[in-house]
């Protein structure tokens, strides 16, 4: 952005206002080594703007501006990677539809019920634009059932029974984490990183380089079961997503600034005065993490 190759990225809308040129962004792109030929196609069948979406009323979308003149004018690897996602999203969402084909069959076999589904890639449309393997869209089963039609008969081949257990989730990767976030409305798309990286400077979890996840740490687990007793509303997303909507409202003259601030501070005030009082309980609860985290729980509490 603050080279000039693209717009805005503090933005959280994701449709394009009625007066934005389409075609001239198309156009810029068809320079590209990249995509160029792709572009220029998509300009002689006619792009196709989207039809849903959501205007926050901030900037528009995020778009290329200037087509850069190599990885150096972007800034290196990782910053050509970042424009050449956001050039390729942007050419995803004016190109033609995707059309996928699914079949779901249900199999009889005396009284019991069997149930398969494949699919099938029948039209690239935008996804010639996506870096994903096309190929793998089509299902590896769509060649056994794929031309099956109702009342075909088919051979059973096999009868066999297996055991299975379920696992309990594994601790959540950032994008998981971000999701959420999003979900609950819990800051923006220019903040929720920095949230997500905060818990990782404080060393409340260890960031796993490999697989993403974020695994709590017994310092973590330690606050988080401390403010559970304390104030079990502290660990879930409830509070913060209030306020959040509360500011929402604030922005757009819905509710009065000092109407929001007042009662905040009228909340937090409450829990740390319960919460002062029972500050107490925090040394027993870090022994509690502790002996959690060191999967010995069991023998600490039976000992208390």
């Amino acid at each position: 952005y603050l080279k000039g190759l693209i717009s805005s990225p503090r933005t959280e809308t994701d449709v394009y206002p009625e007066a934005f040129n389409l075609e001239a962004t198309v156009t810029l792109l068809t320079q590209s080594e990249e995509y160029g030929a792709d572009a220029a196609a998509l300009l002689q069948r006619g792009i196709n703007p989207p039809t849903e979406g959501v205007d926050a009323g901030d900037h528009p979308p995020i778009t290329p501006v200037k087509l850069p003149r190599g990885v150096k004018e972007c800034g290196g690897d990782a910053c050509w990677l970042v424009f050449d996602l956001i050039a390729r999203n942007f050419l995803a969402s004016v190109g033609t539809e995707c059309l996928m084909e699914k079949k779901a069959v249900v199999f009889q076999a005396g009284d019991a019920q069997f149930n398969a589904s494949a699919t099938r890639l029948v039209s690239d449309g935008w996804l010639v634009f996506a870096r994903i393997d096309r190929e793998s869209l089509t299902s590896s089963t769509w060649d056994q059932i794929g031309h099956l039609k109702q009342g075909d008969t088919v051979p059973i081949q096999r009868v066999s029974t297996s055991q299975h257990f379920t696992k309990p989730p594994g601790p959540l990767t950032e994008t998981e984490l971000l999701t959420l976030m999003e979900q609950h409305g819990i800051g923006t798309d220019a903040s929720m990183s920095q949230h997500v990286n905060n818990v990782v400077l404080r060393e409340y979890v260890v960031l796993d380089q490999n697989t993403r996840e974020m695994v709590p740490s017994a310092l973590g687990l330690t606050l988080c079961h401390g403010l559970a007793v304390m104030d079990a509303d502290l660990c879930l997303p409830s509070v913060r997503s209030r306020i959040e909507a509360q500011c929402s409202l604030v922005a757009r003259g819905a509710v009065a600034k000092q109407h929001v601030v007042t009662g905040a501070l009228r909340l937090f005030e409450r829990k740390l005065v319960s919460m002062s009082a029972q500050m107490d309980k925090m040394p027993q609860l870090l022994v509690a993490a502790q002996a959690i985290q060191r999967g010995v729980a069991g023998g600490y509490m039976q000992q208390g």
